[in-house]
């Protein structure tokens, strides 16, 4: 069992509050019982944070339940704290990268993606088919933030990073949702994938051995491979 420091020293509060303003919990909200509290004002739920002495280990306590539920195997903390699962690190590196993980989460899990989605929409005119599309466009710009943050920016099948390759895809389509559901990564926690053979890419010669490296082939299908350019909207295909 940890006894904590209480009230927290500088050292304990100053690492604490770093770290909490440095993963997006900037509303310092106060300390009770050694748990010094923050929030967010982009991400939902609260964090607690207490240490056992300027050595470490560090705590950290969370309340937001959809967070709970997917982050995973983070240490366990014997200790209980405020929110509803606490977990304890021996290193403020491990704390940071539990931070993150927690932050990205609840800014993509539902509801967060969707409100995001009626703040933006809320007074934009639908009345035409191109208002209607700028509409979509947005909210399919806020669907794929939420799920480049929910699973790390990277496929989850075959771990690929770079950006121009992944497509955030519905499972349910655009068109049958209603209410928002569209908007929630939990509708298509699978949907950031690899595109798709069809799609066409512009790739610059300078970056071809590295999209070779993940099975692209350029000047594939009749396309010209010469050095691309601003001015030479040259185009590689991927290969099927």
């Amino acid at each position: 069992m940890f006894t904590l420091e209480n009230p927290p020293r500088f050292v304990v509060r100053t690492e604490a509050q770093k770290a909490a303003w440095e993963n997006g919990y900037r509303l310092d909200c106060g300390a009770d019982g050694g748990w010094l509290h923050y929030q967010s004002t982009t991400a939902p739920g609260s964090i607690w944070i207490a240490g056992v002495s300027q050595r470490g280990p560090r705590l950290l306590s969370i309340d937001h339940p959809g967070v709970v539920g997917e982050i995973g195997a983070l240490p366990a903390s014997p200790a209980s704290g405020p929110g509803i699962a606490t977990f304890v690190f021996d290193t403020l590196t491990q704390l940071y990268v539990g931070l993150d993980r927690i932050y990205r989460l609840a800014i993509s899990l539902p509801e967060a993606p969707l409100l995001r989605f009626r703040a933006k929409a809320a007074n934009l005119p639908q009345a035409t088919e191109a208002e209607r599309l700028l509409v979509q466009r947005i909210g399919q710009g806020i669907f794929r933030d939420a799920l480049m943050d929910y699973w790390g920016a990277a496929c989850p099948l075959t771990g690929i990073k770079e950006r121009e390759l992944l497509r955030a895809s519905h499972i349910v389509p655009w068109a049958e949702c209603n209410g928002g559901p569209h908007i929630s990564p939990s509708v298509a926690r699978r949907g950031l994938g690899e595109r798709q053979g069809q799609d066409r890419l512009k790739i610059p010669t300078r970056r071809w051995t590295r999209w070779e490296r993940y099975g692209f082939r350029v000047g594939v299908g009749g396309h010209e491979s010469t050095p691309w350019r601003p001015r030479q909207r040259r185009r590689a295909t991927t290969a099927r």
